[in-house]
């Protein structure tokens, strides 16, 4: 068994887990980033399609697939679509 200190820190001086979980107000501000990004990017003339684990950017002819939210963020700043 293992004692937690007063500061916290369990007896092997290890800061304990904390758990975090998702609330509905992260899902909604979450997907009012997703939409702003998507409505600065097609004002840039690109084209983003929701995929089962990330995002399809295309334009052109040519496509980037995005893993996530903040990889669709860092490519719309690359290409000059979003100003945040």
């Amino acid at each position: 068994m293992i004692a937690a200190n007063e500061n916290g820190l369990d007896s092997r001086e290890v800061q304990p887990v904390k758990t975090y979980q998702k609330t509905p107000a992260d899902d909604k501000l979450e997907n009012k980033r997703l939409a702003t990004i998507t409505a600065q990017m097609a004002l840039a003339g690109h084209v983003v399609h929701k995929l089962e684990t990330g995002f399809l950017v295309s334009r052109w002819g040519q496509t980037r697939v995005c893993p996530d939210l903040a990889c669709l963020i860092g490519f719309a700043r690359r290409v000059g679509a979003s100003h945040d």
